[in-house]
């Protein structure tokens, strides 16, 4: 098993499981396959993580409403551009089943408070290390 290049943001248990079993597995998601998976940064808060953290709908486990490229169906949401009238810049993050632009991020709520104030919750939470997730920046 080879390290992808790049720094990439894991939660501690996933990287205490990926060695676990006698079976390869990724080094950082704790995955099981024959590699480490690629990495790849959310589109809306930009953090590094393994390709295999979109969980089947290509979304970001940090933030959970930003886009991961190469996932199937995201790259047609990007392509389509934001759901909001007369806006054609590019979708990062699906929030209340919307497409959503950056710019728009700063104005749709989820769990009353902004997209872009939620994103900023979750990076302050991903670098403090603490919760059940306890988030680690692995090189």
């Amino acid at each position: 098993m080879t390290r992808e290049q790049g720094s990439r943001w894991a939660m501690r248990d996933s990287m205490a499981r990926a060695r676990r079993y006698d079976w390869p597995q990724c080094g950082y998601c704790g995955r099981a396959q024959d590699h480490d998976c690629p990495v790849v940064t959310c589109l809306l808060c930009g953090s590094p993580q393994c390709f295999g953290n979109g969980g089947g709908n290509g979304r970001c486990s940090v933030c959970l409403h930003g886009l991961l490229p190469g996932w199937s169906g995201v790259s047609e949401l990007v392509r389509e551009g934001c759901g909001y009238a007369g806006c054609s810049l590019l979708t990062v993050a699906v929030a209340r089943k919307k497409r959503v632009c950056a710019e728009h991020a700063k104005q749709i709520k989820v769990n009353k408070v902004t997209l872009a104030e939620h994103v900023r919750e979750a990076l302050a939470h991903r670098d403090s290390g603490k919760g059940w997730q306890e988030w680690r920046l692995v090189a």
